[in-house]
């Protein structure tokens, strides 16, 4: 059977959202003896596979780790590029967007978002990419996948490909947040996690807590992320955290609150939902196809309709019991092991059909 390469070279020493991605599905894949090929892995991003290490882990130099930033982006565009010219008759899984393979038909590559495409101001370099190689790569590609029917349209839209080439299959969130014991006791505060970024829409939601604020001034705003400088009336930001304290953050919380413009999954709110918070999310991109009825919405535009949102839901603890609850059985659907399942099939089908 023709073998199959995954290309994990974006797995780096720190374990991003497209890291976990990366690392659930090679993970899944090599966990089948049947499994026809090896994994490519960075020096630094091996780690995560543990001791001892399975033969088909392929290791290649670490600086082309994320965690050297754009060299490294660089780097491993071209040297995935050179790979599969070298060897067209090679399959190759592309599980970053940023390593699109042009003119590779033997080519399954994950499209996660078009975020720099859409908000080039943020993503000068990737902006530039996603405009000019993304759409050679997408157009060669035996299949694209991606992971919400609101990506699949966008990904239609910019890069004129058959909607029928993209398969929808949705991704996971971890065990460690899908087996935390529910939490009855609250604490005040509302939990958010993220960046400063234009597509994270920060801004907005410190406008809607200082209404908030107004009214309820005995619960505050914790940040998670690299936030420093906005701490202020109410506001406190813990900066990076271990899974372990983020988990206790989500259990603890009155709420969680996702103000964002654009996202590509929406990995945080299903974590939240599954330690047992409520949830409010802004009425965009794909997140109401991601948290469906197990969510309350406000439009990420109005700073009023979101205070309000926050006000409602810190007011009645009925409402957070009973949403909360919704929130942990509809986020237990989304399992990695589910997602690699269906990526394999589709992997293997890919390499049956071209003999």
């Amino acid at each position: 059977m023709t073998s199959l390469i995954i290309n994990a070279l974006n797995l780096g020493n720190k374990m991003s959202g497209l890291g976990r991605y990366t690392f659930e599905m090679a993970r899944g894949l090599l966990a089948d003896p049947g499994f026809p090929g090896h994994v490519a892995v960075n020096t630094l991003g091996v780690r995560h596979f543990g001791m001892p290490r399975d033969k088909r882990l392929q290791g290649y130099p670490g600086f082309l780790s994320p965690d050297y930033g754009f060299f490294a982006h660089a780097a491993r565009l071209a040297v995935t590029n050179v790979y599969s010219w070298w060897h067209p008759g090679q399959w190759i899984f592309n599980t970053s967007q940023l390593e699109g393979v042009m003119g590779h038909r033997r080519q399954v590559l994950t499209i996660h978002d078009l975020i720099p495409l859409l908000y080039p101001r943020e993503f000068r370099f990737q902006h530039f990419y996603m405009k000019h190689i993304l759409p050679k790569a997408a157009r060669s590609a035996a299949r694209i996948v991606t992971g919400t029917e609101y990506s699949k349209g966008l990904i239609v839209g910019a890069y004129s490909v058959r909607p029928e080439k993209i398969a929808v299959i949705p991704y996971g969130i971890s065990d460690f947040f899908l087996n935390q014991a529910s939490e009855l006791r609250k604490e005040n505060y509302i939990l958010c996690v993220g960046r400063f970024l234009e597509t994270k829409n920060i801004g907005m939601l410190l406008r809607a807590f200082a209404i908030f604020r107004e009214r309820r001034k005995d619960v505050t705003l914790r940040l998670v992320g690299p936030f420093a400088g906005l701490e202020g009336d109410g506001i406190e930001v813990v900066g990076h955290v271990t899974d372990d304290d983020l988990a206790r953050l989500y259990r603890h919380a009155l709420l969680y609150v996702s103000p964002s413009l654009e996202e590509g999954f929406g990995f945080t709110p299903l974590e939240a939902m599954a330690c047992g918070c409520l949830v409010a999310v802004s009425r965009s991109s794909c997140l109401p196809e991601v948290c469906g009825n197990a969510a309350l919405y406000f439009s990420p535009h109005n700073p009023e309709e979101m205070a309000s949102v926050f006000e409602r839901i810190c007011g009645d603890a009925a409402l957070r019991e009973t949403m909360a609850e919704r929130g942990r059985r509809h986020a237990v659907r989304f399992t990695w092991g589910k997602s690699t399942t269906a990526h394999c099939a589709l992997l293997m089908d890919c390499i049956k059909e071209s003999g």
